[in-house]
C-alpha cells in the first residue's frame, strides 16, 4: 500500500512541476477597480485555485459528517455505559453465588 502511495504522490509531484514549468508567465489579477491589478505566474494562480478547491472539499465533507461524528460519540457513551453496568452485574451476582450456599464445599469459580 506505501509503494501504491508513493508512486501516486510521485505522479503527482511530476505533473505539478510540469504545471509549473510550462506555466511560468504572468498574468495579472483584477479583483477590484479600485485597487491595482495584481501580477502573478499562472501556475501560481493555477495552485491557489486548486488549494481553494482542496479547502471548500474538505470543509464541506467535515461539516456533512458533523452528524455521524456526534452519533458516533453518543454510541461510544452508551458502549462505557453498558459496560459499567454489566461490570457491576457481573460483580453482584459474583458475590450472590448460589451454588456455593447449596454446596459450601464446592470452590467457587473465579
Amino acid at each position: 500500500m506505501a509503494l501504491i502511495r508513493s508512486a501516486i504522490a510521485l505522479v503527482i509531484a511530476l505533473a505539478l512541476a510540469g504545471l509549473i514549468a510550462l506555466n511560468r508567465s504572468d498574468i495579472n489579477l483584477i479583483f477590484s477597480p479600485l485597487h491595482d491589478p495584481i501580477s502573478l505566474p499562472l501556475y501560481a494562480v493555477i495552485l491557489m485555485a486548486l488549494a481553494g478547491g482542496l479547502a471548500i472539499g474538505a470543509l464541506l465533507v467535515w461539516f456533512i459528517q458533523g452528524k455521524h461524528r456526534r452519533t458516533m460519540r453518543k454510541q461510544k457513551k452508551q458502549i462505557k455505559s453498558l459496560e459499567s453496568q454489566l461490570d457491576s452485574t457481573q460483580n453482584t451476582l459474583a458475590l450472590h453465588d448460589p451454588a456455593s450456599e447449596l454446596f459450601p464445599s464446592i470452590p467457587r469459580k473465579k
